[in-house]
């Protein structure tokens, strides 16, 4: 997708952020550590996604918030990803 989440992540578990660095564009968007992406905009990220499939799908929203479903702290939430004007 042409930029660096700032992520470590496993194979297996595409979505669940195991480090966020700091500083990087996930934080930057509002991304934690142990955060699980479980949606984009109402696209539901399946087992054969990947990690790739969601930083293009953000390329799509620059300089806007986008809708996210996530897994923090055991309980499901939305929350709004404040996307960059660039990603790099």
């Amino acid at each position: 997708a042409g930029f660096t989440l700032g992520i470590y992540n496993y194979a297996r578990k595409q979505f669940y952020m195991l480090v966020v660095d700091s500083p990087s564009v996930a934080e930057k968007i509002g991304i934690r550590t142990g955060d699980t992406i479980i949606s984009l905009d109402g696209r539901e990220f399946k087992p054969t996604d990947t990690i790739e499939d969601f930083k293009v799908m953000l390329k799509s929203y620059l300089g806007q918030k986008v809708k996210a479903v996530i897994k923090r702290n055991g309980k499901t939430q939305t929350i709004m990803l404040k996307i960059p004007n660039t990603l790099q």
